[in-house]
C-alpha cells in the first residue's frame, strides 16, 4: 500500500509541475488582460 502511495505522490509532483507550467502561462495571459483593462480604464479616467 505504502509502495502505491509513493507512486501517486510522484505521479502527483510530475502532474503539478506540468500544471504549474501552464498555470503559469494562463496566469500571465490574465494578467496582460487585466492590465489592458485597467490601462484604459485610466485613460478614460485620465481623460476626464
Amino acid at each position: 500500500m505504502k509502495k502505491k502511495r509513493e507512486n501517486d505522490m510522484a505521479m502527483t509532483q510530475k502532474d503539478l509541475k506540468q500544471n504549474a507550467v501552464a498555470t503559469d502561462k494562463q496566469v500571465k495571459d490574465a494578467a496582460k488582460r487585466v492590465l489592458n483593462k485597467y490601462h484604459k480604464t485610466f485613460e478614460k479616467l485620465a481623460k476626464n
